[in-house]
C-alpha cells in the first residue's frame, strides 16, 4: 500500500515514487582520532587514488603539531542488510533521547529537533535570488555557451551551479516570482516569448540543451509511510494520526524545445530542504538536508504530566517503522496528491557505530536532459551547509558547534570537540554519468566561511577554517588555518596544515587556484595571505599584505592579477562603503594592491553572492550590482557599475540603473560622472550577463539591455 497526500499544490500527473534506500553514514562524534600512518601512495595522485596520512603539520607552528590527530576524525561504519536490524539500531538510539516535549534528533551540526506535529515547521527560507553559494570565472575568464555570451559565474571550470537565470547565446531563461520566462534577446524588439508558472518557491535553474531542471522549496510533508505493517497511512481524511512534518525540495523539469511554449514535465518531492546542486556534462547532483518525520509524539499540558508524556513518547519510538526515519522521494498522483513506496531493501544502508544524530544529507543524481527517474539517492547521516564540487568529486561540509549543557548534561556526552567547533566533511565520487558514490569522511577543526573554503586539486582537498571559542565574545583567541587532506580508504586524513593567519580575526574570503591559495581575514585591517600549496604535506604562507578594509569575494583575472570586492574601512575597522581592489599576486611572496575603485557608501551583492559577479575577459570588464544609499534619496543608486581592470589599474566604464522602479530607460551615465538617480523603489539588480555581445541586467522587475562598451541603455523587457 502507498500513502497519498498533498503537501503542496502540484500539476496532476501519474507517477510512482521510490523510497530512498539510502547509504547512511555519519562522522563519529567521540574519540575516533586517526593518527598518521605511513604509505607509499602518491599524495598528488588523481581523485580516485587514496592518499596516505601525514604526520606533518606543514607550516603550522610547533604548538599545532599535537593537534594533528584531531583534524581527521571520521566515521566508524557498520552495515545492517536486514531492515529490522537497522530499525532496531535507530530506535535504540532515539529512545534514549526522547523526552516529554519530543525527540532531540541532534545531528552533527547540533541543530534540529523532531517535536509533535503541531510544533513541526519548515525553516525560514531565503528570498528569491538569495542563492546559498554559487558564482565564478577562472583566470582564463568565464566559461561561455558561445564566444559572445557569458555563463553563470561558478567556482570551478566545467562545474555548473544553479542560478535564477541562464542563457544559450540567444534566449534568456529566468525564474522570478515563481514564473519561468523565456526572452528572445536577439530579436529586433526583445520580449518575453514564452512563460510558465511553477509550483514551489525560491526557484533556481540548471539547463542542459532543451531541458531545464528547476530546484525549489516544495512545502511541508504531513504523512510518513509505514513500510513494515498493514496499518499504513492512506490519507489525512482516513483519521490516521499525522506525524511530524518537515520541509521538502521540489524538482521540476521544463521542456524548452519550443521556447515560445515552455512546458512543465515531471516533478519529484524530496524530504528535506535544498542545500545546493552541481552539474557536470549534463548530470546534476542535488544535495538535500533532512530530519526524520518520525512517529507521532505527544507533549504534556503542564509540568505535572511530563513523566507520562516521556513514557508515551518512548513507546511511540519503539513502535515506529523505518519509514519514520528514512527520507523519501515522492511522485505525484492523478488526484493531485503524492505517493511513495515503502523501504524494502536495506542492503546498502550503513550507519555509525556510535550515535552522531539522526539528521541526514541526501545526494540525488539525474541527467537533466533525460526523465528524472528514481534519482539514485545516497544519504549521509549528518548535516550539510556548504557544497563544493570538482568535475570528479563532490564534498559536503557542516560545522558542528560546541555542545552546551542546556539539556541536563545530555549534549556533553555527544561532544568530541572539547569545546571547540569542528567541521565534518563527506566526499562523493561524481565521475561519469552514473549515481554518486560515497568515498570518504573526515573532520577538521574550525568553521568554514562558504563553498570557496574548499577546493580539490590533484586529488588533495584543501579546507580553510577559522578556529576559536564559538561562544566567546573576545575574538583574540581566533586563528585561521588551511588543512590539506587526502583519502586513505574511506577516511579523509590530514596531509599538512598551516596556521598563524588572522590571529584575533575571521576569514572573509578564500580562493584556491591550482597550487596557490589566497585567504583574507578581517577585524580592523585586511591581511591578504598568499599560500604555496604545491606540497600538500607542507603548505606554507609565503606572503602577506595588510590594508584597510577587506575583500569578501576574490576573482582571478589571469596574468598574476586578483580582483577583490568588499568594503573600504578606516584603520579601526569602521566600514566606509563598497570597494573594488586590484591585486598583483604574480610574486606570491610580495602581493601588492595596485588600485582601488569606490562603489559608493552602500554594498554590492557580490560580497555575499558570487553569482552576481560578471567578468567579461574579452574587454577586461567587471560588472557589479551596486546599491548606494547616499545621504539623500535623490543621491541613491541601484543598478550595475562597469569597471575595467587590467595591469594599468581600475577605470569606470559606466553605470546602468535597474529596470524596477523606473518609468522608461534612464539616461546612460558617462564614466566618472556622479549619476545620482532617484529610484527609491527599485529592487537591487541580481544578475548581469552578456548575450550576443550585449550587456543584460536582471532584477525582479525585468531585464534591461545596454551597450557592452559604453553602457548606453537599450531595450527594457518588463515582467
Amino acid at each position: 500500500m502507498t500513502a497519498s497526500h498533498a503537501p503542496t499544490p502540484a500539476s496532476t500527473r501519474h507517477g510512482r515514487a521510490r523510497r530512498i534506500a539510502a547509504v547512511w553514514i555519519a562522522a563519529l562524534t567521540a574519540g575516533a582520532a586517526l593518527a598518521g600512518c605511513g604509505s607509499d601512495a602518491d599524495p598528488t595522485a588523481g581523485p580516485t587514488t587514496s592518499v596516505p596520512p601525514s604526520t606533518s603539520t606543514g607550516g603550522a607552528s610547533d604548538d599545532d603539531a599535537g593537534s594533528a590527530a584531531t583534524l581527521a576524525r571520521t566515521a566508524a561504519l557498520t552495515a545492517e542488510p536486514d531492515c529490522g536490524e537497522l530499525l532496531h539500531w535507530i530506535t535504540d538510539e532515539a529512545v534514549q533521547r526522547v523526552g516529554p516535549y519530543g525527540l532531540e534528533v541532534w545531528s552533527t551540526g547540533g541543530s534540529g529537533s523532531m517535536m509533535t506535529a503541531e510544533a513541526a515547521a519548515p525553516p525560514t527560507t531565503s528570498a528569491p535570488f538569495a542563492a546559498d553559494d554559487v558564482p565564478r570565472s577562472d583566470a582564463a575568464g568565464p566559461t561561455t555557451g558561445t564566444t559572445d555570451s557569458s555563463s553563470t559565474n561558478t567556482q570551478e571550470v566545467g562545474v555548473d551551479e544553479p542560478d535564477v537565470v541562464k542563457n544559450d547565446g540567444r534566449h534568456i531563461v529566468s525564474v522570478v516570482g515563481g514564473v519561468l520566462r523565456v526572452v528572445d534577446a536577439t530579436a529586433a524588439e526583445p520580449e518575453v516569448i514564452g512563460s510558465v508558472t511553477l509550483d514551489g518557491w525560491d526557484h533556481q535553474l540548471l539547463v542542459d540543451g532543451e531541458r531545464a531542471l528547476v530546484l525549489s522549496t516544495g512545502g511541508v510533508t504531513t504523512a510518513a509511510l509505514d513500510a513494515s505493517s498493514e496499518a499504513q497511512v492512506t490519507s489525512e481524511a482516513a483519521g490516521v494520526p499525522i506525524t511530524g512534518g518537515g520541509p521538502t525540495t521540489l524538482l521540476t523539469t521544463v521542456d524548452l524545445s519550443d521556447p515560445a511554449a515552455p512546458r512543465v514535465g515531471e516533478e519529484r518531492l524530496v524530504d528535506g530542504w535544498l542545500v545546493s546542486a552541481r552539474m557536470v556534462d549534463g548530470t546534476a547532483r542535488i544535495v538535500v538536508q533532512s530530519t526524520p518525520t518520525g512517529p507521532e509524539l505527544t507533549y504534556p499540558d503542564d509540568v505535572t504530566a511530563e513523566a507520562r508524556a516521556a513514557a508515551d513518547n518512548r513507546r511511540a519510538v519503539r513502535r515506529s517503522v523505518l519509514a519514520d526515519w528514512v527520507p523519501a522521494v515522492y511522485e505525484p498522483t492523478a488526484d493531485g496528491g503524492w505517493t511513495t513506496d515503502p523501504v524494502d531493501d536495506c542492503s546498502s544502508i550503513v550507519h555509525p557505530t556510535e550515535y552522531a544524530g539522526l539528521g541526514s544529507v541526501t545526494v540525488l543524481t539525474t541527467d537533466v536532459g533525460e526523465p528524472l527517474g528514481d534519482l539514485a539517492p545516497v544519504t549521509v547521516v549528518g548535516d550539510a551547509s556548504q557544497v563544493y564540487a570538482s568535475q570528479e568529486t563532490l564534498t559536503v561540509a557542516a560545522s558542528r558547534w560546541p555542545e552546551v549543557d542546556e539539556m541536563g548534561g545530555q549534549w556533553d556526552e555527544w561532544g568530541s570537540s572539547g569545546g571547540a567547533t569542528v567541521t565534518d566533511l563527506h566526499q562523493f565520487s561524481i565521475a561519469g554519468e552514473g549515481p554518486a558514490s560515497y568515498l570518504a569522511s573526515g573532520t577538521v577543526d574550525g568553521t568554514l566561511l562558504n563553498q570557496f573554503s574548499m577546493s580539490e586539486h590533484e586529488g588533495v582537498l584543501r579546507v580553510a577554517t577559522t578556529e576559536g571559542e564559538a561562544w566567546a565574545t573576545d575574538e583574540a583567541e581566533s586563528e585561521s588555518f588551511v588543512t590539506t587532506l587526502g583519502r586513505d580508504g574511506d577516511q579523509l586524513v590530514e596531509l599538512g596544515r598551516v596556521g598563524g593567519m588572522g590571529e584575533g580575526e575571521q576569514i572573509y574570503a578564500v580562493r584556491f587556484l591550482g597550487d596557490l591559495g589566497y585567504v583574507v581575514t578581517f577585524e580592523q585591517t585586511d591581511p591578504l595571505y598568499t599560500l604555496d600549496l604545491s606540497d600538500p604535506g607542507d603548505p606554507r604562507v609565503v606572503g602577506e599584505l595588510k590594508i584597510p578594509g577587506y575583500s569578501a569575494y576574490l576573482h582571478p583575472l589571469g596574468d598574476g592579477m586578483l580582483l577583490g570586492v568588499g568594503q573600504d574601512a578606516t584603520d579601526d575597522g569602521q566600514r566606509l562603503g563598497a570597494q573594488v581592489s586590484l591585486f598583483d599576486v604574480s610574486d606570491p611572496a610580495n602581493p601588492e594592491r595596485i588600485d582601488t575603485f569606490d562603489l559608493g557608501d552602500g554594498a554590492s551583492e557580490v560580497e555575499w553572492d558570487h553569482h552576481a559577479f560578471l567578468w567579461w575577459a574579452d574587454t577586461d570588464l567587471a560588472v557589479l550590482p551596486t546599491q548606494s544609499w547616499g545621504g539623500q534619496q535623490e543621491e541613491s543608486f541601484r543598478g550595475v557599475v562597469g569597471v575595467r581592470a587590467d595591469a594599468s589599474g581600475l577605470r569606470s566604464v559606466g553605470r546602468l540603473a535597474t529596470a524596477s522602479g523606473t518609468s522608461g530607460p534612464p539616461a546612460p551615465c558617462p564614466p566618472d560622472a556622479d549619476c545620482a538617480v532617484g529610484i527609491a523603489y527599485a529592487d537591487p539588480v541580481s544578475r548581469s550577463m552578456v548575450v550576443d555581445g550585449s550587456l543584460w541586467i536582471l532584477d525582479s522587475g525585468g531585464l534591461r539591455q545596454a551597450d557592452l562598451d559604453t553602457f548606453e541603455a537599450g531595450a527594457t523587457v518588463t515582467f
